[in-house]
Order: structure tokens, then C-alpha cells, then sequence
């Protein structure tokens, strides 16, 4: 049995949003693995920047499902086209690429503008301008009501629980399987297994350093 793909968007906990567009058959783990990634800096890029800002203030982007690719329907085409609607409708998209995996590549105006996020990403002055944009925008009880309000709605909707609980039913196949250990595998390089290692050993010393 073929698993069941799903276009997911990632939407800010402030502005509501889209500001990324993926593909999962798992979204809701997938969406541990941004957050996971992004809270240890093993990804640099600019979706990753936006998700550690989020963290360092305690804020977390809330999962949307777009929609569910038929049965052996390319999800690249899916993925393509929530891209560039949502781009089309004003979104301030993280994405790197058009989708699709990054088959179809930017271009050489889209690869200037993400070098230009990229590079603005990095800077101290406009980190702390979207921090403090963020933390004023948060901290207006209407807008954090607002915010709770819908994310606690969206995860009572009925269709919701069904799309969540159908995934999680659903078994693997083989291939699956091998992919999931393949991208396990290529994920896992030596530089990110040191910094696992690293991030152990200090979390050993401070517990240690606690008692």
C-alpha cells in the first residue's frame, strides 16, 4: 500500500502568514524534524533562520494542510503550484526553490533575492529589528489570544483528526522503508554526528555539574 502524500504550509505564529511550503508523508513529524534541525543549527538555510528566530521567542510556526496528492499523482506538481500561488497571493515564502525537490532550479532573479535574504538573515541589526517586531506584535493580548484561539481550532476540526489519524494507520512499504533509511543515512554525515556528540557531552557536564 502506497503511503499518503500530503503539501503542508508552515504559517507564523504573528503575521498568520505562509512562510513555507513543503511535502511530507508524515507532516507532523516532519514539522519536529524543521524545528528539531533549526533549534541545533544544523541547517543554515533561510527557512531555518526564520524557524531558530521563532524559537529563540518561545513561538513556533503552526502547520496547515493544503492538500492531499491523489494516488500516483506527482506531488512535485502539487508542490510547484501551492508554491507559486502562494507567491502569487503576496506570501513571503522561505523556500529555496520552486519545489519539487529543487528539480525545476530559480531563477537567476530568485537566486539573487534569496542570496539577498540570505545575506540580510545574517545580519545583527536585522535579527533584532524582527525579534523586537515579533515580541511587540506578541505581546499584545488580542494578537496571543487570536493566535491560541486558532491553533486550538484548527486541531479540533473533524477532517483534521481524520487526516492525522489516516496517516498514522497507514503502514510503510518497503520502499518507504529504504528511503527513510537513505535519507537517514545521507542526513547523518560525520561534521553532524560530531555535533551530536558535542551537544552530549555538554549536556552530560552541565547535569553533572548540577549535583
Amino acid at each position: 500500500m502506497h503511503e499518503v502524500t500530503w503539501i503542508y504550509a508552515l504559517r507564523c505564529p504573528v503575521s498568520n502568514g505562509i512562510r513555507y511550503i513543503g511535502k511530507s508523508n508524515r507532516p507532523e513529524k516532519r514539522l519536529y524534524f524543521h524545528l528539531f534541525t533549526a533549534r541545533r543549527g544544523y541547517e543554515k538555510h533561510h527557512a531555518a533562520r526564520w524557524l531558530a528566530t521563532l524559537l529563540s521567542l518561545n513561538l513556533k510556526p503552526s502547520l496547515e494542510i493544503l492538500c492531499q496528492v491523489p494516488r500516483g499523482a506527482d506531488w512535485r506538481e502539487y508542490e510547484r503550484r501551492h508554491i507559486a500561488d502562494a507567491i502569487a497571493a503576496g506570501a513571503d515564502l522561505t523556500n529555496g526553490t520552486k519545489g519539487g525537490e529543487g528539480v525545476d532550479l530559480p531563477t537567476p532573479q530568485d537566486r539573487e533575492r534569496v542570496r539577498l535574504l540570505r545575506k540580510a538573515g545574517f545580519t545583527p541589526d536585522v535579527r533584532a529589528r524582527m525579534a523586537a517586531s515579533i515580541k511587540r506584535a506578541w505581546a499584545d493580548p488580542e494578537v496571543r489570544a487570536n493566535q491560541i484561539a486558532k491553533q486550538k481550532a484548527a486541531a479540533r476540526v473533524p477532517e483534521r483528526k481524520e487526516q492525522l489519524a489516516a496517516t498514522a494507520r497507514l503502514p510503510r512499504s518497503v520502499e518507504a522503508k529504504a528511503r527513510q533509511q537513505a535519507g537517514r543515512a545521507a542526513y547523518w554525515t560525520t561534521e553532524r554526528r560530531l555535533q551530536k556528540a558535542a551537544w552530549m557531552l555538554d549536556q552530560l557536564l552541565i547535569r553533572s555539574n548540577k549535583k
